[in-house]
């Protein structure tokens, strides 16, 4: 997991659970999701060919990328089954005042 300076990406109304969007923090391009009320950050895209993971699907923990079914573990980015060989990036998340920050490093 990847930590640095906390930063306000959205609020947590913007994303109600089951949802997920695409941010840029910090000069990345993020994914924040809402499970069960559990916020996560990501990397946007697959470690395998670069696929867009925000067009993936999230069940039980884990995002399986649209292009070739790679799938992460949203806790850790580690991969649950290829093609991928690499893990996805992590943030740490937090929600204050009802705003979602994340932790990227600069």
């Amino acid at each position: 997991m990847v930590s640095g300076q906390f930063r306000v990406v959205a609020t947590a109304s913007e994303i109600p659970p089951g949802a997920c969007n695409e941010y840029e923090a910090g000069g990345r391009e993020i994914i924040v999701a809402n499970v069960g009320g559990r916020f996560y950050a990501f990397s946007a895209i697959c470690s395998h060919m670069d696929g867009p993971l925000v067009q993936g699907t999230i069940s039980d923990g884990v995002i399986t990328c649209p292009w070739h079914f790679s799938a992460f573990r949203l806790e850790d980015g580690a991969v649950v089954h290829g093609p991928a060989a690499k893990p996805i990036e992590t943030f740490a998340v937090r929600v204050e005042d009802g705003r979602v920050l994340v932790a990227i490093g600069d």
